[in-house]
């Protein structure tokens, strides 16, 4: 039984990105991570907090960018998210080409 608290996590961050971006966002995030934990500059804080957010938006499937967006990526293949199909067509009758 899901204690109220995950109830309440999972009811304020809904999974909103598609299977294939939540791939590539965990693997880009332990590359960076890992590269960012790797190398000792002044970048090594961003590169972590990066890889870090990379990681947890594939681990979770939630994204806050497309949270307040509005997007969902995870009824379709295209990656922008939208969804809408055209509503009219451009093809012609064949005497008016």
């Amino acid at each position: 039984m899901r204690s109220s608290y995950s109830q309440k996590l999972s009811a304020d961050r809904p999974v909103n990105v598609g299977e294939k971006e939540r791939s590539i966002s965990a693997l880009s995030g332990i590359a960076i991570l890992g590269y960012g934990i790797i190398r000792r500059s002044a970048v090594t804080p961003f590169l972590i907090f990066l890889g870090g957010a990379l990681l947890r938006r594939g681990w979770t499937g939630h994204c806050p960018a497309y949270h307040q967006l509005g997007r969902d990526t995870t009824r379709s293949d295209d990656p922008s998210g939208n969804l809408a199909q055209p509503d009219f067509s451009l093809e012609k009758e064949g005497d008016q080409v």
